[in-house]
């Protein structure tokens, strides 16, 4: 191959590279950045769940919240069949064992250390809004909308880093923008006895309309017992 005298190969590569860049740059998107009074008002994601610490173990499901205080989580088998349900609404909690037709009644406060489902009580919280960065300096003492004590921290961009609370601390990471709204793709929760929980959202949907039946429990058949006595291991 020969290229032309006046316009040698060195050049050409130039050209291809000079117009990638350009290319890059007109699709570029602007960086994300905490915008005031925008926030996650409905979500629905399939996740996946890793916990690491003293117990381990990981799952696949799905989550659908509403705020202030709609939460309905479900854990699926391999064969995608629901395995555990859990339905929360404030203090109010329902969690279904589908294969035994079972459903657990309380409160938060009925969960003490129950294995998984004290992290996922704590998802309210999580899923909470935080102060904006321009609220007060990073790490101020704050209270929740749940009435916790709670120290926030924001990386540079002012979106919220991490949130630390009654010795739990949760961190927000793989921040992108997901129907306009910055949504953090991957949610680390850390308890008190150093168990970690791990969520990552899988084609999250944030802020479209969701339908009142898929956050209230369709107890008709099952044995209805005092969450307390939610079995500690399944």
């Amino acid at each position: 191959m020969t290229c032309s005298p006046r316009f040698p190969m060195r050049y050409r590569l130039l050209l291809i590279l000079f117009l990638l860049i350009l290319s890059g740059c007109a699709t570029a998107r602007p960086p994300l950045k905490a915008t005031p009074g925008v926030s996650v008002e409905t979500l629905r994601s399939d996740v996946a769940v890793a916990v690491s610490g003293a117990r381990s173990g990981s799952a696949r499901g799905y989550l659908v919240f509403k705020r202030p205080d709609r939460l309905h989580v479900a854990i699926l088998s391999p064969f995608g069949t629901s395995l555990l349900e859990l339905f929360s609404e404030g203090e109010k909690i329902v969690c279904i064992l589908p294969s035994k037709m079972t459903a657990y009644s309380g409160t938060a406060a009925d969960l003490a250390a129950r294995g998984l489902l004290a992290e996922w009580s704590l998802l309210q919280w999580v899923l909470a809004p935080a102060p904006t960065a321009e609220n007060g300096a990073p790490g101020t003492e704050t209270v929740s909308a749940d009435g916790r004590k709670e120290q926030v921290f924001f990386y540079d961009n002012g979106l919220v880093e991490r949130k630390v609370a009654d010795g739990v601390e949760v961190l927000y990471k793989d921040y992108r923008e997901v129907d306009g709204v910055p949504f953090a793709e991957r949610v680390e929760i850390t308890g008190v006895g150093g168990d970690r929980v791990t969520i990552a959202f899988d084609e999250p949907e944030v802020n479209r309309p969701i339908e009142e039946d898929v956050l209230a429990p369709k107890l008709q058949g099952y044995q209805l017992l005092p969450l307390a006595s939610f079995p500690s291991k399944l």
